[in-house]
């Protein structure tokens, strides 16, 4: 809304104070009344695009100035930023940057596949997950934690070969008898996954040709039956970063810096292992190691769509 013009205690003020008072015209002439407040309605679609609008301003920022100065050549050309002009083909699926799994996971009812925002298409095929609606009406998938998995495929996008990478989800289970996978691209003991351990604790498996390391430093993922955010980070000179609802840990995985690349699809949950039990969605894979701020910002970010 403009700001406010015209005598404030009179007919004829215009436009809006303190972001809290707002005058519309009405009969014999305007008419002071409240800034209307529109419902979030927090639809499927809304919340999906918002999930990959918060990853598109990372890979933008993420750019460096030789890159930002492409797409600002381009967007001229349409009259436009290099960053909206940047977003445009990042909401198209056309950018293909450091994030190479985007699966906001909220198709609903008679979806079959889970549909990568990433640019690299690596679409999940639901096996067997069923669609169940929160209580503010977004439908996220349920697992069973005896068949249930989604196929994302073996693109070689999925995989991470000597470099750095994030894996994240949002997760949900009550069940406390085994460990469960939350992502997973394993093929024996070579590739990756992130796990809730049995003991409760957020675990990560990394393998190369050298071996393997199973680590459950914490912190750990509640078995309440709400909703948990969940992230680690590997840099793979240095330490992995385990993330659980802004509480953090670390450990040294400076010893497996080989090779992770495999055979295997990437799953969520697990195609042969321990199942998840419960809810997952807002799956991400990066190709880097995320900080922990950038962790946390997106898990703010996520909480308010998913409040």
């Amino acid at each position: 809304m403009a700001k406010l013009t015209g005598p404030l205690f009179s007919m004829e003020a215009r436009g809006t104070m303190g972001g809290a008072v707002t005058y519309q015209k009405g009969f014999g002439g305007n008419r002071a009344t409240r800034v209307p407040r529109h419902r979030d309605a927090l639809t499927s679609g809304q919340v999906t695009q918002r999930s990959v609008f918060q990853v598109a301003s990372d890979e933008w920022r993420w750019l460096g100035a030789e890159g930002k100065a492409g797409y600002a050549r381009t967007g001229a050309e349409f009259r436009i930023t290099g960053w909206n002009y940047f977003l445009r083909e990042f909401l198209k699926g056309r950018v293909r940057g450091d994030t190479r799994l985007l699966l906001p996971a909220h198709e609903g009812p008679g979806a079959s596949v889970l549909l990568d925002r990433s640019g690299y298409g690596n679409d999940g095929a639901i096996v067997g997950a069923t669609w169940v609606q929160r209580a503010n009406g977004l439908w996220v998938l349920s697992y069973d934690g005896a068949a249930d998995y989604v196929n994302c495929g073996d693109d070689p996008s999925l995989d991470v070969g000597t470099g750095d990478f994030t894996m994240e989800a949002r997760v949900k289970t009550s069940y406390t008898v085994a460990g469960q996978y939350i992502m997973s691209k394993r093929e024996g003991v070579i590739g990756y996954e992130m796990a809730r351990h049995p003991s409760g604790s957020l675990n990560l498996f990394i393998g190369d040709s050298g071996g393997y390391s199973s680590m459950t430093p914490g912190p750990t993922v509640p078995a309440d039956g709400l909703e948990h955010d969940v992230a680690i980070a590997c840099d793979r000179d240095g330490l992995a970063t385990f993330y659980v609802d802004g509480e953090t840990k670390t450990q040294s995985i400076a010893t497996r810096n080989g090779s992770l690349d495999n055979a295997s699809i990437l799953t969520l949950s697990s195609a042969g292992g321990e199942k998840w039990k419960g809810d997952l969605f807002s799956h991400i894979l990066t190709h880097r190691a995320l900080t922990v701020g950038e962790i946390r910002a997106r898990c703010l970010a996520r909480r308010k769509f998913y409040a």
